[in-house]
């Protein structure tokens, strides 16, 4: 209604004369289109799709010769294999999971996901007596068990359950006390830049979202 009414110029022109944002466009033409009226862009998204993301260091699965896991049960194998075989910083055991507390989430962004569930208490929608993603849902136990196990096996960074800012965790992934991050998947290039000067070969690359069978649900990205 604000196009047609003329209170908002198109931004077509510009685009095509931006080559970075000719590139966006290319990148995420869904994104694109969604604020397009009649195939005329007339607004440019601040943050698309995916928030945050799981992060590995390929290098370190290809050192030990495991595959990117697939199942949340190759994922906690692929956890486990790296706490037993792998070393941190002054030869001690590595937290192969580096997360961080935050208000929204970064655990459930990508991991609660899968389970179904939100950080924020939701218990009821109107006029229905069924819990969705609330404290006391059957989904949210599941997540929470899953959570404890990751810090009763050692596979997640205890410093998880303290407030910490999101630049501790990535000094960390760059210091070599994790393999897996939970983190903004826009900073790769930050991210492969600065780890590689303590690990000139490192690589890094997004997880590939896995599936839950029973509900559809990913782990791995936030949308």
């Amino acid at each position: 209604t604000i196009v047609r009414q003329g209170y908002i110029i198109p931004l077509d022109k510009f685009i095509e004369n931006s080559p970075k944002m000719k590139k966006l466009k290319e990148l995420y033409p869904s994104s694109f289109k969604a604020h397009s009226v009649d195939g005329v862009v007339y607004g440019i998204p601040a943050m698309v799709g995916a928030q945050r993301g799981l992060w590995v260091r390929t290098d370190l699965l290809k050192k030990l010769g495991l595959p990117m896991p697939k199942t949340l049960d190759e994922f906690v194998a692929t956890l486990k294999a790296m706490r037993e075989n792998l070393k941190g910083p002054g030869g001690k055991p590595m937290y192969p999971l580096i997360s961080k507390t935050y208000h929204d989430g970064y655990l459930p962004a990508v991991i609660g996901n899968y389970f179904n569930v939100s950080i924020l208490p939701a218990v009821k929608r109107p006029n229905d007596r069924k819990y969705r993603e609330g404290w006391d849902s059957p989904q949210f136990k599941d997540y929470a068990e899953f959570i404890k196990m990751l810090f009763d096996e050692k596979l997640i960074d205890p410093d998880h359950a303290l407030p910490q800012k999101a630049s501790k965790t990535r000094s960390k992934f760059y210091a070599g006390k994790g393999a897996f991050l939970i983190m903004w998947v826009y900073r790769y290039q930050e991210m492969v830049s600065e780890i590689r000067k303590n690990f000139p070969k490192a690589e890094i690359a997004l997880v590939p979202p896995i599936e839950n069978p029973k509900t559809g649900n990913v782990m791995g990205l936030s949308v």
